[in-house]
């Protein structure tokens, strides 16, 4: 993960008792310049792939997030309060 272009963070003072968790990069036009940047630098490459190669990409994403689906979900209770009741 790069640093905001501008290097502005604001704080999440989140959710859970009001603790304060890391601040967030404040995104700018020259950050959302280089996504856009570097999606389209990767649009050639992405499409010259097969189908199954594709969905291959996409399953091992899917696993990761089940891997640490408990972890993603600490982080968004940290991020909004919102209790874990086994959603995740």
């Amino acid at each position: 993960m790069q640093a905001p272009a501008a290097g502005t963070y604001f704080d999440n003072g989140g959710s859970l008792h009001w603790r304060k968790t890391r601040g967030r990069g404040e995104g700018s036009t020259a950050d959302i310049d280089a996504a856009v940047k570097a999606a389209r630098g990767a649009l050639p490459a992405w499409q010259a792939l097969t189908p199954h190669a594709r969905a291959r990409y996409l399953y091992a994403l899917a696993r990761q997030v089940q891997k640490h689906s408990r972890w993603l979900a600490v982080l968004e209770t940290l991020d909004n309060g919102k209790p874990i009741r086994g959603e995740s």
